[in-house]
């Protein structure tokens, strides 16, 4: 009896986490972290319960297996929910630098209509063109350096998102629109996004 009750239990559990999984993965939106983490409890079961199989049929004591469960199960939590988590970090540090660049550009153009010009001119990283004493924002959330043109004819800030690399074949040349990777460059010029990631609410 007690043999059919657990049998019984755990195949309503595994019914109702396959239905769970269908939904996260299907529905709308998706939720693939979520998905992830459902396959690494499926999978962590299932190994649990070979597990259980082998070491009762090997003599040892079930604390083998509360130990073996005690060590897979995070490491199966982890490996799979990695990439979210880390995307989630990226996504953080993309908000934090598009909060930056407004600041620095807002902070240009204070100055600019206090004293009738920008506190310096000239393209190049946020050290090379800004004072020293210039109280703004001067890396993106990924630790690098902003690119700056300030000029005449406004200002243009650059962020070069994860990696710190310039986008390949631009030039500089940014054509307008949403970007869809944490490596895009991000770019703002006169105060209004000009490069942006998607999913962004600009106001």
């Amino acid at each position: 009896m007690r043999k059919a009750t657990w049998l019984l239990g755990i195949v309503l559990f595994s019914l109702l986490l396959g239905v769970a999984l269908v939904a996260c993965t299907f529905g709308t939106p998706p939720r693939p972290g979520v998905s992830r983490v459902l396959v690494a409890c499926f999978l962590a079961l299932t190994l649990i319960g070979v597990s259980w199989r082998c070491i009762r049929a090997l003599g040892f004591a079930e604390v083998g297996v509360l130990a073996l469960s005690a060590a897979v199960v995070p490491c199966l939590l982890i490996v799979l929910a990695a990439p979210d988590l880390l995307g989630a970090l990226d996504r953080g540090r993309q908000r934090a630098t598009l909060a930056s660049m407004r600041e620095l550009a807002g902070a240009l153009e204070a100055v600019r209509a206090e004293r009738g010009a920008y506190p310096s001119w000239g393209p190049g990283r946020a050290a090379e063109v800004l004072p020293r004493d210039f109280d703004a924002p001067r890396r993106d959330g990924w630790g690098a350096e902003f690119e700056l043109e300030v000029g005449p004819g406004g200002v243009r800030i650059i962020s070069y998102g994860l990696g710190s690399t310039p986008d390949a074949g631009l030039a500089g040349d940014y054509p307008p629109g949403k970007t869809t990777a944490f490596t895009d460059d991000i770019v703002l010029i006169d105060g209004s996004f000009w490069r942006y990631p998607e999913g962004t609410h600009l106001p």
